[in-house]
């Protein structure tokens, strides 16, 4: 059967907290949108987060992502801002589901809580660079306000299930 992908959205949340272990109280799992080579990915693990779900069009970068996350296939679709964040998000929702179901679990269990993370490449809007053309940093912000606009579909409902 099809999800409907804003159900499927709803759900990816920031997992509840164990305090007195500080540590996540269920299974933190992480999809990282613009994963370069596992910068964030990497901050996420030792926060107790597992990264399962990874995008990025530059193949160098992949492929060191996957060297230092085994299991994990990073997407090497091309992602612009001029793409639909309404069939990104539909995309991502149903790669999560695959993870999920893979490992027997689903959304809305006490085991399957996702955090989406976007960090769109910022080397055309550094002020550092100085070679940027005014083309350049208008496609670098146009694609981080793709990110924060796909991203806003990722939202916090305890009560979603499915």
């Amino acid at each position: 059967p099809l999800l409907d992908p804003p159900d499927v959205l709803r759900a990816i949340l920031a997992p509840p907290r164990d305090e007195s272990r500080g540590e996540c109280a269920v299974t933190c799992q992480l999809a990282d949108v613009f994963c370069g080579c596992g910068g964030a990915s990497s901050g996420f693990r030792a926060a107790g987060f597992r990264p399962d779900v990874a995008f990025d069009k530059d193949p160098k970068a992949a492929n060191v992502f996957e060297d230092n996350f085994p299991g994990v296939t990073v997407d090497r679709r091309v992602i612009s801002h001029q793409d639909d964040d309404e069939a990104f998000s539909a995309l991502l929702a149903e790669r999560l589901c695959a993870v999920a179901r893979a490992r027997g679990e689903g959304y809305g269990s006490a085991r399957a809580h996702w955090h989406v993370h976007f960090s769109p490449a910022c080397q055309k809007v550094s002020c550092a660079n100085r070679l940027a053309s005014k083309a350049d940093v208008a496609s670098g912000l146009a694609l981080t306000m793709w990110s924060i606009r796909t991203g806003r579909r990722f939202t916090h409902d305890w009560g979603a299930t499915f």
